[in-house]
Formats: C-alpha cells, sequence, structure tokens
C-alpha cells in the first residue's frame, strides 16, 4: 500500500500560555472542538495527528437530530414528580 501524504504548508509552533500551538489552516475545514489524537515517531522528530471519533453521544452527533422537549412530553421528566412512597424518610 502505498503511502500518500499531501504537505499543506510550513507552520510555526507559537506559545499561549503554557502550551505551544501550531495554527490549522482553515482550508481543511476542521471544525473548532474537533478531537484529534496525536503520536510522535521513536526519534520524536515526527508527529502524526489523526481526528479522534468521540464514543460520547453528546459530542459524536448522535443526539443531534432527537427533539427532547417532545420526547419529555411523551415519557414526562424525570425528577420533577411528586413524591410518592416512603422518599422522605427520617433516619435516626
Amino acid at each position: 500500500m502505498e503511502n500518500k501524504e499531501k504537505t499543506i504548508g510550513e507552520y510555526k509552533a507559537r506559545r499561549v500560555g503554557n502550551a505551544l500551538v501550531i495554527t490549522i489552516p482553515q482550508s481543511l475545514a476542521i471544525q473548532a472542538g474537533e478531537k484529534f489524537t496525536l503520536k510522535t515517531n521513536q526519534e520524536g522528530n515526527e508527529l502524526i495527528y489523526k481526528k479522534t471519533k468521540s464514543h460520547n453521544p453528546w459530542e459524536n452527533g448522535q443526539f443531534d437530530d432527537f427533539d427532547f422537549r417532545a420526547n419529555m412530553k411523551e415519557v414526562g421528566n424525570y425528577g420533577m414528580s411528586p413524591d410518592i412512597g416512603k422518599e422522605r424518610v427520617e433516619w435516626k
């Protein structure tokens, strides 16, 4: 399998607070908040960034089209109903 690397450009690391930052060009269409895994080769002279697929449904788009208001009307709002039974037990 042939490695088809593409050079995007040359960028200088700059200091922001206690971190070093390398700017990602807008032409790569990376969205703010996207996560990446950073790897390096054994010598430490190559950095490899790979997009990380989040398993968190709030971040990975799983709930983007879910209508929570309609769902609350259907199943109710958990925890907002009056207490029933022995929820208010007085411990001695």
